[in-house]
């Protein structure tokens, strides 16, 4: 497992394996970390073609099995997964059982169906237009109103990002539909009241195949960027509710 970035935290209880959105990486939880008074272990990962790890080919079982040597040593712990790595924690659910809880973040069951240009859009466009523009298109689908710096920031990691995450991270969401594989889990769904790539109504659909609570933030797709106290509180109340 050499050719995933790693970083874990000591500590007591049970732990806790945090897994990024697409693009992310270790420092996505930088936000919400300042804000944690949690004394668990903790797990930090950069998924494949991410951060620091090594760029392989992947779909979103290819994640899941790399979840899965993750945690191999870890005794039943509670998965924290973000857009994408909610996705990964979910098809993980469907191949092991070595986890207590999920708590998921603007995530879903299937595809995401944005409220305005769609993931295969995007997909498509790849390579035909100018990266900014392109860059700039995918941010306004997802955060049209959060604050602009942090879409800048976003549009940056957009303009950056290597070409093979991008490729492989929107045909993995394309193929992307678990919804009859999924049972009744001890979960809680969190979703961005603005957030436009995955609306509310897909995260309360998730929600309802999972029979587990929803709440809602007053946040778009970029919720661990804007709202990181109230996250770090959620997850803190999540972690604590036995």
């Amino acid at each position: 497992m050499t050719y995933l970035d790693i970083e874990k935290v000591d500590g007591s209880g049970t732990p806790i394996v945090f897994i990024h959105g697409w693009l992310g990486s270790i420092e996505s939880w930088n936000f919400i970390r300042q804000n944690f008074e949690l004394e668990n272990p903790m797990v930090f990962y950069s998924q494949r073609c991410h951060g620091q790890s090594e760029c392989r080919d992947f779909d979103i079982e290819d994640l899941a099995n790399d979840l899965e040597q993750v945690t191999e040593e870890l005794e039943k712990p509670i998965l924290i997964g973000h857009s994408l790595g909610g996705m990964t924690a979910l098809k993980y659910s469907t191949i092991s059982d070595n986890f207590s809880k999920l708590l998921l973040l603007s995530t879903s069951a299937s595809t995401p169906e944005p409220r305005y240009k769609s993931t295969e859009f995007f997909s498509e466009k790849l390579g035909e237009m100018p990266r900014r523009k392109w860059a700039e298109l995918i941010t306004d689908n997802y955060a049209e109103d959060a604050d602009q710096k942090l879409k800048e920031m976003s549009t940056k990691e957009l303009i950056q990002a290597d070409k093979e995450a991008l490729e492989n991270g929107l045909q993995a969401m394309i193929n992307y539909n678990i919804r009859n594989e999924l049972d009744d889990e001890l979960a809680l769904v969190i979703s961005g009241i603005n957030d436009n790539a995955i609306p509310r109504e897909q995260t309360k659909d998730l929600s309802k195949i999972l029979n587990c609570k929803h709440k809602q933030i007053e946040t778009s797709h970029l919720m661990l960027q804007e709202k990181p106290k109230e996250i770090a509180q959620m997850i803190e109340e999540f972690v604590d509710d036995v």
